[in-house]
């Protein structure tokens, strides 16, 4: 069970709670942001979710959707998620034809084991129904990240992908025993999170930037521009954690003229 402790961080800007979840407050407008990470194939993420909105009752949540991908998941959402976007997105050239097999055959391993992608958005859309809150997108359209992913593949440089190892401590948590559920859990870490942004920083940062930074900044402006004031649960992939409260913070001392 996820416990936010409001009454002891109403005055800061950002209080880390726990691994996936943290307190984010705008400084010039009544705007409280309980920000939570999730796998977006994990079960318990998605209760995890529930719980929250349950606990918080907040006025608004948001969710690391575009408007297209919210009416996808809705509609379907075990064949509409972001994994099936992109493979449809995919050619008919050799490259393109073994990138789709390699996605193919994780997103079916996925959810053969019952790890379904995007179960944590289908149950913040519940919760979110269940007690009245408005949802609210906060994502770039689909449609655009994959074209600017195309774009940042041709990019990448495959040799130093391939004999860029991952750091220790990252397949430290992969290698652990158990079942694939029980490693998506372990790997709920913020430091192995870090250290995975670190590694594809070094190994593809065109696409790091890509499906990460850009959409952080842009997950923040829309946190502080678009979403009405209140009490709001946001609800991102656990990778976005990190940027969005360095983005955060970062508006917070441009605001307020921090140096």
């Amino acid at each position: 069970m996820l416990t936010p402790r409001p009454t002891q961080c109403r005055c800061l800007c950002w209080v880390p709670q726990r691994d996936t979840l943290s307190y984010l407050r705008d400084a010039r407008a009544n705007r409280e942001v309980y920000l939570i990470g999730t796998a977006h194939i994990s079960q318990r993420s998605a209760e995890e979710v529930g719980d929250l909105i349950r606990l918080v009752r907040p006025a608004h949540v948001a969710v690391e959707l575009c408007p297209q991908r919210k009416a996808r998941l809705q509609a379907d959402a075990q064949q509409h998620d972001q994994m099936s976007a992109l493979l449809r997105s995919f050619g008919g050239n050799e490259s393109d034809a073994m990138l789709r097999a390699a996605f193919q055959a994780l997103n079916g391993l996925w959810k053969q084991y019952g790890l379904v992608p995007g179960v944590d958005f289908k149950a913040a859309l519940d919760a979110a129904d269940a007690i009245g809150a408005s949802v609210h997108c906060i994502d770039r359209d689909v449609d655009e990240t994959l074209r600017l992913l195309r774009g940042a593949l041709g990019e990448v440089d495959l040799a130093r992908f391939m004999t860029t190892l991952p750091p220790k401590e990252l397949m430290a948590g992969m290698l652990r025993g158990g079942s694939i559920g029980d490693v998506v859990e372990s790997l709920k870490d913020r430091a192995q999170v870090a250290a995975l942004r670190r590694h594809l920083n070094r190994a593809a940062p065109s696409i790091v930037e890509v499906m990460l930074h850009q959409r952080d900044r842009l997950m923040v402006k829309q946190l502080r521009r678009q979403v009405p004031q209140g009490v709001v649960v946001a609800v991102v992939g656990l990778a976005h954690m990190d940027g969005i409260e360095h983005e955060w913070l970062l508006q917070d001392d441009l605001q307020t003229g921090h140096s």
